[in-house]
């Protein structure tokens, strides 16, 4: 989009001032869009004022659009939009749905100090409030965004070249521009509830903290329900350099059907000195520090991998209170960017959380030969209760790219630890079919060497043994070290490990695993029983053991099945 830029005395009308970006569909079935251009309003307040008492505030549509569609996998990054700037706050309402005031675009106003929301409503728009006070809002009312256009944003003043090149997978949950944003100052919203409908959009950037672990970069704080409904989607990013969190905190939280509650490759990044050509992870810890100029994957919740068996960096962050967001991975001689780490999703709900959605903080995986994988972030939950049929997701990301010439790695999975209430959750009767996910993804089986790179699963906490089943796989848990605070016991008439997503080590602190029936193994499982710690001593072999005098006891009352793995060359593992 261009630029409009009108100066008067007095401005009045209903008509629009549009400087949007332009959109193309390619015959591939891709979607281009350009960004959202400037708008600029300057008047005079008190000559304005007198001839609004008389004519009303001008119901004027102030719009920088960029004309972007979010189409499953075939949609390029989205353009941003452009800037719509005012005199002063008179033009803002609590609705913003294309019929008056800002359409589309960031708020830029020279004084704040007539605008005071009671609630706020945005209705297939796209808004973004990057400074001033809007980007500290309290309301005694609700928020509300929806329509596939419909989207708030709270912060991001300040922008940071994003990673070149990252895989669909985790593009398609990130619905983020080319630049990774951050704030000035720490936002906060402050309101009844938020709601997010029919595919609405909620974004809040975080600043500067002293430390990850210090306070919280941005917070969301409700008195009421934090919903992301069917098919709508929020953003958590993190700091890409500082580490910062979004903190929400709720009565409930709930993720629906179709829904995205996503921090996925949103954690550290990696990026260039200034005035030089050194690439640097800033203060992430599991970036990859070995330095020989090849590609390398970051660690977190277990450790990164690379092909030629180097260490190159080790796991970090707390099993029971992670907070830290994953590490990106390097690019190869000072080319391109390595990908991003997967954020954090930090949520403290005084009630229930509820989860038939997904809530995904993977680390970014390449699509290109010079670029290594981030590792998976961290999902910290502390809830009354939880509940849901969907997903929760740190994966690490994967280098799946068929080359030859350049070796190969995997990042590892990050760190999800859910805090409830071991007597509520007990008692209560909502289905827990989550599959929950802290895998080290497997290569493209198309790279042999590809498969020898294989870096650390992440880990999953929870307080007790309640969701320790007798199956793994979808709708249970899938992938990950799972630790548990209390061993309240686990004797199950059989188990089963089904499917080559299953990546499951279970530690029992000493405690026996008895199992009655058979324990089967097949479509190329792996399941593990003991461990909790590693040895570093062998690059990038990684061997769990079991701390000293609680090394794994399983006995089984019938009999240990592997059964034909679905694909030639692949293989059940027990551990």
């Amino acid at each position: 989009g261009g630029s409009v830029w009108l100066t008067a005395q007095v401005v009045c009308g209903s008509g629009k001032l549009s400087a949007n970006g332009g959109f193309c569909s390619s015959a591939n079935g891709y979607k281009y869009c350009g960004a959202g251009g400037r708008v600029a309003l300057d008047y005079d307040p008190a000559a304005q004022d007198e001839a609004d008492a008389v004519l009303g505030v001008p119901s004027l549509r102030l719009q920088a659009a960029a004309k972007w569609t979010f189409a499953k996998a075939t949609s390029r990054p989205l353009a941003d939009v452009g800037s719509v700037y005012m005199t002063d706050d008179r033009f803002l309402g609590e609705t913003f749905d294309g019929t008056r005031g800002v359409s589309d675009g960031q708020v830029f106003c020279g004084t704040w100090s007539r605008w005071q929301p009671k609630s706020l409503t945005v209705s297939d728009v796209w808004v973004r409030f990057p400074e001033g006070p809007a980007t500290n809002l309290t309301l005694t009312g609700d928020v509300r965004v929806s329509g596939v256009n419909g989207r708030l944003e709270i912060g991001g003043d300040e922008a940071f070249p994003y990673c070149y090149s990252v895989n669909s997978q985790v593009e398609e949950t990130e619905r983020a521009s080319r630049v990774r944003r951050m704030s000035a100052t720490c936002p906060k919203l402050a309101c009844a509830n938020l709601t997010l409908t029919d595919g609405g959009q909620f974004m809040i950037y975080p600043g500067l903290t002293n430390g990850v672990d210090q306070a919280d970069g941005a917070e969301i704080v409700l008195s009421g329900d934090f919903t992301v409904g069917m098919n709508a989607f929020a953003l958590l990013p993190c700091h890409p350099t500082n580490g910062a969190v979004v903190k929400v905190t709720a009565e409930n939280v709930t993720v629906g059907s179709g829904a995205w509650l996503s921090s996925a490759g949103q954690g550290f990044m990696e990026y260039k000195l200034p005035g030089t050509n050194v690439s640097t992870g800033g203060i992430a810890p599991g970036y990859p520090t070995y330095a020989r100029p090849d590609i390398y994957a970051a660690s977190h919740g277990g450790a990164g991998s690379h092909v030629s068996k180097e260490l190159n960096s080790l796991p970090y962050d707390s099993l029971e209170e992670p907070r830290m967001p994953g590490s990106p991975g390097n690019r190869a001689y000072n080319k391109y960017g390595g990908c991003s780490g997967g954020g954090v999703v930090l949520i403290v709900a005084r009630s229930k959380v509820t989860v038939d959605g997904t809530v995904d903080v993977r680390g970014q995986s390449p699509n290109n030969a010079n670029v290594g994988p981030g590792s998976g972030g961290t999902v910290n939950i502390v809830c009354k209760t939880i509940a849901g049929t969907g997903t929760i997701d740190a994966t690490g990301g994967r280098y799946d790219v068929d080359n030859r010439y350049f070796p190969t790695s995997v990042g590892a999975g990050g760190r999800i630890a859910v805090h409830y209430d071991r007597v509520a959750q007990a008692a209560s009767e909502d289905p827990v079919a989550i599959s929950w996910k802290c895998n080290s993804q497997v290569c493209k089986e198309t790279v042999d060497h590809c498969c020898r790179a294989e870096a650390g699963i992440g880990t999953v906490w929870f307080p007790d043994t309640q969701f320790l089943g007798d199956r793994f796989g979808v709708g249970s848990l899938t992938s990950g070290e799972y630790h548990f605070g209390s061993w309240t016991g686990w004797s199950p008439a059989g188990v089963v490990a089904d499917g080559p997503d299953v990546n499951v080590r279970l530690v029992s602190g000493g405690h026996d695993f008895i199992i009655n029936g058979n324990l089967t193994i097949r479509n190329s499982a792996a399941l593990g029983f003991g461990g909790g710690t590693n040895c570093f001593t062998r690059p990038n072999a990684y061997p769990p053991f079991s701390p000293a005098g609680k090394g794994a006891v399983v006995k089984v009352g019938g009999g240990v099945i592997m059964e034909a793995p679905e694909k030639a060359g692949w293989k059940n593992e027990l551990s």
